[in-house]
């Protein structure tokens, strides 16, 4: 336990996390990465591009195909000498991926991880899982029922920063938890229109707040129950979020969200003993009544959450956000809509099937 006066030291490790000697796993990582598991994308936007660049840098994965349906997404893929495709299904029965990128609009994740499922090639999807719970129900059941890798592009998870605040509070470092404040924002109204449309995305909180509702989860344990309210209205969806979240241990979270801020992500997790500060997603502090100190800075975890997903495929463990986690934050999700059309607070886990 590490007491106020002697905050947490820098762990540059966590930075790099060096694995264990396990030479039956490095041999297979080695022969994989001789052959290359076969990927194919399933969108080719800002995302797609950004993937198909980290697996450029990544040993073990070789980009076969790329489907969009828009003809500039298929000439940038075409300059990144990727074979393109029209569709999803024309790359995975053409060029025959074994594991598939899905960052398309939300509202085709649903379908085009069905259609893998049926076909035995692994995913990894983009957040959100779907942008209706109903169909989340149906995308999780066939995942597990096909036995495929399904990985979700939950990458806060897979962030430095924020593994290293869950691994502080757990430890205790920070005393008890009281509550944690977040904000996330961006502004990208007339930018990311996406964000905003009920049919492409559903809307902010599904979008974008997504990430830090997420990740809160992910370091307080599990929500079990929440108050929302937002400023959708029948001309638009939500611009802007406030959020209210009880999780099992006693500890609350507010969370704002909003699409037409320009001020800095953040997340403030209040201990007894002491605080930690997330900002910008890439810089972690400790503070306590003797001052503040820096314990780390780090890039969020694009990358890593690509390794992640071949190591699940090639040494058969579980992914770090497998498709129990991908549910999980749909119902959390859908809980957050319906207590902000309710105006009742509500429950995720009482949700039913």
């Amino acid at each position: 336990m590490v007491e106020p006066s002697q905050p947490p030291a820098i762990d540059a490790s966590s930075r790099c996390p060096a694995a264990p000697n396990k030479i039956k796993e490095a041999r297979k990582i080695r022969a994989a990465s001789m052959a290359g598991i076969k990927v194919g994308i399933v969108g080719f936007g800002g995302m797609g591009q950004g993937h198909a660049r980290n697996l450029s840098a990544i040993e073990g994965m070789t980009l076969v195909g790329v489907a969009d349906p828009k003809i500039e997404a298929r000439e940038a893929a075409k300059e990144c000498g990727a074979v393109t495709f029209a569709s999803h299904r024309q790359m995975m029965d053409r060029a025959k991926p074994e594991a598939v990128i899905v960052s398309s609009p939300s509202n085709t994740h649903g379908r085009v991880v069905r259609d893998c499922c049926t076909r035995g090639i692994h995913v990894f999807c983009e957040k959100p899982l779907t942008t209706k719970f109903s169909e989340a129900i149906k995308v999780r059941d066939a995942v597990k029922a096909s036995k495929i890798v399904f990985s979700i592009g939950l990458v806060l998870r897979q962030s430095d920063v924020y593994r290293r605040a869950k691994e502080l509070v757990e430890r205790g470092e920070i005393g008890e938890v009281a509550m944690a404040d977040c904000r996330y924002c961006g502004y990208m109204l007339g930018r990311y229109e996406y964000v905003f449309s009920r049919i492409l995305g559903r809307g902010l909180i599904n979008e974008h707040t997504i990430h830090m509702i997420d990740v809160m989860e992910y370091i307080l344990g599990p929500v079990l129950s929440v108050y929302a309210q937002t400023d959708a209205s029948d001309e638009h969806t939500e611009y802007n979020a406030a959020l209210l979240m009880r999780h099992r241990g006693g500890a609350f979270t507010t969370v704002s969200g909003s699409g037409v801020s320009r001020l800095p992500v953040c997340a403030r997790i209040t201990g007894l003993k002491a605080e930690l500060l997330i900002e910008g997603n890439q810089r972690l502090v400790y503070k306590d009544a003797s001052g503040e100190r820096q314990l780390l800075a780090a890039d969020l975890g694009y990358r890593r959450e690509l390794e992640d997903f071949r190591d699940a495929i090639v040494k058969g463990v579980p992914p770090h956000t497998g498709i129990d986690a991908a549910f999980s934050c749909a119902r959390l999700i859908e809980a957050i809509y319906r207590s902000a059309e309710s105006g009742r607070v509500v429950k995720p886990r009482t949700l039913s099937d």
